[in-house]
């Protein structure tokens, strides 16, 4: 999915959604292949880039072993001030574990549950947060619009059969709901995607719009909303 279409009522908007969920779920009669859910994401202008919080916040900081430096320094101050804790991030483990391929690519992150307390409370993160509800995207694009346009995005990662990527390219991944984490993930009905590329021996965080099959493709007037 990487065509961007225009709309200029909400209604409009809603019926292609629908349409779009029909045409990318699994057809009547199939027997193999998987499909994932249809995820989406609001945002308040359609002009703004599909960008994560760490993205935004911290442009230079390009190494997930970086990140995970940063946040093994945060976790013993953001404990302090909770009442739950999470397992520790070992440092010199999260060096090594991404610096390996195939874990990385075929695993979920370490430490998945704490990224997403933490992107939850405004932490810069290299998730970037959808929704299994278009209704969840749509709140959040016309809650607090900054153009004359907002911007609902559409992902699937899998849509009947497996995905091409190359080790040198960048990959977007979903890495899943079941996970046990601030309430606001279940509200939300939230998901989370990454855009990670492997080079020069370890994953560097990447570009979702890099990667062709996601595109905006729904951008509606907030007037005529």
């Amino acid at each position: 999915m990487d065509t961007e279409r225009d709309f200029d009522t909400w209604h409009d908007l809603e019926k292609f959604a629908r349409e779009l969920g029909r045409a990318n779920t699994r057809p009547a009669g199939a027997d193999f292949g998987y499909w994932s859910d249809l995820l989406f994401r609001g945002q308040g202008d359609h002009t703004w880039s599909l960008e994560s919080t760490l993205e935004r916040s911290a442009p230079k900081l390009k190494r997930l072993a970086d990140y995970y430096r940063t946040i093994a320094i945060a976790q013993t101050h953001i404990e302090s001030l909770l009442p739950r804790t999470w397992p520790e991030v070992n440092y010199p483990e999260m060096e090594e574990y991404l610096s390996n391929y195939d874990k990385v690519s075929m695993l979920t992150l370490p430490h998945y549950p704490y990224l997403v307390h933490l992107r939850h409370h405004g932490f810069p993160s290299p998730l970037l947060d959808w929704s299994r509800s278009l209704y969840v995207a749509a709140f959040f694009a016309f809650q607090h619009p900054h153009g004359e346009r907002v911007a609902v995005f559409a992902f699937q990662e899998y849509s009947g059969f497996g995905k091409l990527s190359s080790s040198d390219a960048p990959q977007i991944r979903t890495l899943g709901r079941n996970i046990r984490t601030h309430p606001r993930h279940f509200h939300q009905q939230a998901e989370y995607t990454t855009a990670l590329r492997f080079q020069e021996g370890t994953w560097h965080v990447a570009k979702h719009l890099d990667v062709a099959q996601v595109q905006p493709i729904v951008a509606v007037d907030d007037e005529q909303a």
